[in-house]
């Protein structure tokens, strides 16, 4: 399977992770008994139980979908830095990795701005914090001010600093010619390493990384279709049963495979990776799923899904603060801000994503931009 290929399938996964994240950010104003445990909303145990139950808590439970984010990543850097062959390009790399995220950042503050200057709504954010959130707060301290969403970006990027270290180490194996069992040894015990790391959650996050990075050397292949059929089989619903584990208000649900008690909300993300590693793992090796997400309109909503990341709480806060919220019905409100989203994402993307293929990504990727091969068919990170 070409990069071409793969890179639309990608971007249409990209689509349905980043619309589940939205749509529990809007249960939050809009069904808030819904995203939280039953000990908070009682109701949760009686009619409005069902929410919690799979399929329907795939709709609305943000952290299988940041999970598979994380393992999306780990997959794409490790396939695009053991491509390279010169290690100043995973230099290049993170660079470009870096100013894209503080870039948008800026733009995303910069909203809030906007947003203060022709609203109601109001913020204490400056200037200068604002840049000091972009280029150093967000991206190497977690920071979380006026924008809870952006607690992934700095584990976005020591992941990919770790996975770029990794992936010059698998080079170097690869040089040596050791064999592929040694290299997935290599990975996992690297992940192993994680898993025992004292901040446990930090550790988990970034195991997530190494899972995906592993997916570059995993095929479910059989000469014999049907044993193919049943590996397929077998991991779609592994996949399906780590990401349908959900704390929030599915607590003693004999539905679900795993069941997480409150204290052990440390360990959600992690299972649901482990979730999204087998989904991911069943797309790269199907083409029927793929030619499924290759869809159009996933794959436009997938180009901008980072944008739409970024913006998505920052636009629904001010809809919901503002006096539209107040004077009307919560179905109109909902279906304005799911527009104004994504209205807003495509523009950073047009801004910035077409951008960094001309002056970042294509220049590292050695892909020049012609009729027969523009901008959306580079394999993108």
């Amino acid at each position: 399977m070409n990069d071409n290929n793969r890179m639309l399938y990608l971007d249409g996964l990209r689509a349905l992770l980043v619309l589940v994240v939205i749509l529990e950010h809007l249960v939050k104003f809009t069904a808030p008994y819904a995203a939280f445990t039953a000990v908070v909303f009682p109701q949760t145990l009686e009619g409005d139980f069902a929410i919690h139950l799979p399929p329907f808590n795939l709709l609305h439970n943000g952290a299988w979908a940041v999970s598979t984010f994380f393992v999306l990543s780990g997959y794409i850097i490790t396939h695009v830095i053991k491509s390279k062959k010169v290690s100043v390009d995973a230099l290049v790399f993170l660079g470009n990795r870096y100013i894209k995220f503080a870039l948008m950042l800026v733009t995303s503050y910069a909203l809030i701005y906007l947003i203060e200057l022709f609203t109601n709504v109001s913020s204490t954010l400056t200037i200068y914090e604002g840049l000091k959130l972009s280029f150093y707060k967000v991206i190497f301290l977690h920071e979380l001010s006026y924008n809870p969403v952006l607690w992934t970006l700095g584990f976005e990027m020591y992941g990919a600093i770790m996975m770029v270290i990794i992936a010059l180490v698998h080079r170097y194996l690869v040089d040596k010619q050791c064999p592929k069992l040694l290299i997935r040894i290599f990975y996992l015990g690297f992940a192993v390493l994680l898993l025992n790391w004292s901040d446990i959650f930090y550790g988990q996050i970034m195991c997530l990384f190494i899972l995906g990075g592993l997916l570059n050397y995993i095929r479910l292949s059989s000469r014999y279709r049907t044993i193919k059929i049943i590996k397929h089989i077998v991991v779609l619903i592994l996949a399906l049963a780590f990401i349908s584990v959900d704390v929030r208000g599915g607590l003693g649900n004999e539905f679900i495979l795993f069941n997480l008690s409150p204290n052990d909300y440390i360990y959600r993300y992690f299972i649901n990776g482990i979730g999204g590693f087998f989904l991911l793992m069943s797309i790269l090796n199907s083409s029927i799923l793929q030619n499924a997400l290759k869809a159009d309109v996933l794959v436009m909503i997938g180009k901008a899904s980072f944008s739409a990341y970024i913006t998505h709480y920052i636009v629904i806060s001010a809809v919901f603060k503002s006096d539209i919220a107040t004077g009307n019905e919560v179905g109109f409100v909902v279906a304005l801000t799911i527009m104004l989203i994504f209205l807003i994402s495509w523009g950073f993307y047009s801004i910035f994503e077409v951008m960094s293929y001309n002056f970042l990504k294509v220049p590292f990727l050695g892909t020049s931009i012609t009729a027969d091969n523009k901008p959306n068919q580079v394999l993108r990170n």
